[in-house]
């Protein structure tokens, strides 16, 4: 196969995890003393199917499948790899690529193909996805070929029926369908074939478990998922990827498993053009050249939101927010481990951000430069009610459950905030540091900052509008990207500030925009509030002596 050839030469420049796909599969060949073999003849069945249909969109319409090198190789690993005792070797196959690399195309025309001619009685094929609209993208895909096909071959006319929702084939009982998990359709299938498109954008693992536990009586299944990057590193598709990686880097073992991985890779410029072609084997047929080159050129131009996009979709890069505040190598570079016998009795201001009864509250506290602190420290408490972290971590797919077995977030009992617990754990910690004062949200004051107050702790209202929270934010995003301070590594905080969105005024201020960011927030609210009264204590004062202070934690 030439992609082989190419990667093999050098002449193709490909990620490291796309070349040890090509690495298996060659050792694999190798291998004469396994109940798997590779079929020249099944594979080459398949690739001259496929090759037959015609493209559905853009120059190539209506043009005879232009099966392009990695498509190939796909293609062929993935159906000319046999067991012995019958039926296909992979169950199972994760193609990751960048977008305009044909990959929703490719997936479409495998699903024609395990509906056409698996020859398997009553076969149901399904593309499925968390809607319907999504789902009916690589469906109608497939009735484009199908339809084709119909026109250009006598017996596929008489043998396959296309219809708006449905197609059929009445002489072995098949359908194909496309399927979402919101109109209740998911229960009772016994697919034969499953494709997920674009599994980053699904918030849980439901619709991939339910097609893949529904395919236990089928004699040679196939579960096709294809995605771009996406956003969330908490994601089902990036859990999944993790264990594609480990398959191919031979950590873990499946051999019912193809993984394609094609991206940059650690380390790599995403502004060096000779890396593109790491996550777009196809470059230059699609996507273009100068498609890549514009978009380049917008994202240098426009900046942080559009340098994001780029990568994530053009270069399959998974960032941690689409629009990136600050970037996870930076969170990762200032994580610091400080024992308590270091911080003990050590002055430190705190930000508390309750939000609403029924999810996370958030306590920071920020240690300033001091003896035994060479930066400024960041320690992060979160408290959650136990029945909105099971709620959470089954309805989203975020690790609450985990977390709080890890003792990195704190459930409180019931289905509301305790705030009793809280106020016992400020308490606590009053007792172990030297707590200045606790900022607080003024517009989301509580019977809590009353108890806090009565019991000694100052406690000061922080707007959370441009004037109060563009200079500490700013300030804080300076200090991580100089690696001027730290922070404790609290999972749930590096969490939230990868789903931080940041909204501008006209005057260029800057706060964090809870309404808009993908996901929580409140830990990096909280943060952001107790530096600031840093940045208050070290201000020199404009007040002349006798003159009274005028709050101004208000700004």
């Amino acid at each position: 196969m030439k992609f082989i050839e190419d990667v093999v030469s050098g002449k193709l420049i490909l990620g490291n995890y796309a070349r040890l796909a090509v690495n298996r599969h060659l050792a694999d060949l190798k291998n004469k003393k396994w109940d798997y073999v590779y079929s020249e003849a099944h594979a080459n069945r398949a690739f001259g199917f496929i090759s037959a249909l015609r493209h559905t969109k853009g120059e190539y319409a209506g043009k005879r499948f232009n099966i392009q090198p990695f498509q190939e190789f796909f293609i062929k690993v993935l159906f000319g790899w046999q067991r012995k005792e019958g039926g296909r070797r992979f169950r199972k196959a994760y193609l990751e690529i960048a977008r305009k690399n044909g990959k929703t195309e490719l997936a479409a025309a495998i699903a024609v193909y395990c509906f056409l001619c698996d020859n398997e009685t009553g076969a149901e094929v399904y593309t499925a996805a968390t809607t319907r609209d999504q789902a009916r993208i690589a469906f109608d895909t497939a009735k484009v070929f199908l339809k084709s096909l119909k026109t250009d071959s006598r017996t596929f006319n008489k043998l396959v029926n296309v219809l708006k929702y449905n197609c059929n084939v009445p002489s072995t009982n098949s359908k194909f369908e496309a399927v979402s998990a919101d109109a209740n359709t998911l229960d009772g299938l016994n697919p034969h074939f499953a494709g997920i498109d674009e599994y980053h954008s699904h918030k849980t693992s439901d619709v991939l478990e339910v097609m893949e536990t529904g395919m236990g009586s089928r004699t040679q299944p196939l579960l096709l998922i294809t995605t771009t990057a996406g956003f969330n590193r908490e994601s089902p598709c990036y859990q999944f990827r993790k264990v594609m990686v480990d398959i191919l880097e031979k950590r873990k073992v499946d051999e019912s498993v193809f993984p394609l991985l094609f991206c940059l890779d650690e380390g790599d410029d995403w502004q060096d053009k000779k890396n593109w072609t790491k996550s777009n084997p196809n470059l230059g047929v699609t996507p273009y050249i100068s498609y890549m080159d514009d978009q380049f050129q917008k994202a240098l131009n426009e900046g942080a939101a559009k340098q994001i996009q780029f990568m994530t979709k053009n270069l399959n890069v998974w960032t941690t927010t689409s629009s990136v505040w600050i970037s996870n190598s930076y969170i990762e570079a200032t994580r610091l481990k400080l024992d308590d016998d270091v911080l003990y009795n050590k002055k430190c201001f705190a930000g508390l951000d309750l939000a609403s009864t029924r999810d996370i509250a958030a306590l920071v506290l920020c240690f300033p430069v001091q003896q035994g602190i060479d930066k400024p420290h960041i320690k992060s408490y979160f408290f959650c009610p136990e029945d909105n972290v099971r709620e959470r971590s089954l309805s989203d797919g975020v690790n609450y459950i985990q977390w709080a077995q890890d003792g990195d977030i704190v459930m409180t009992d019931g289905n509301v905030t305790d705030y009793d617990f809280i106020k016992a754990k400020v308490i606590e910690l009053t007792a172990k540091y030297k707590i200045e004062c606790i900022a607080f949200d003024r517009w989301n004051a509580s019977q809590l900052v009353i108890q806090l107050t009565n019991d000694g702790a100052t406690m000061k209202p922080f707007g959370q509008g441009f004037i109060s929270m563009s200079a500490p934010t700013k300030e804080v995003e300076k200090m991580f990207l100089s690696s001027e301070i730290t922070h404790d590594g609290n999972p749930v905080m590096e969490w939230m500030m990868s789903n931080v969105m940041l909204r501008f005024d006209p005057a260029g201020n800057i706060k964090i925009d809870k309404a808009k960011s993908t996901e929580k927030v409140d830990g990096p609210v909280a943060m952001v509030m107790a530096y600031a009264q840093i940045m208050v204590e070290d201000r020199p004062t404009i007040y002349t002596s006798g003159e009274r202070e005028k709050g101004l934690l208000m700004l």
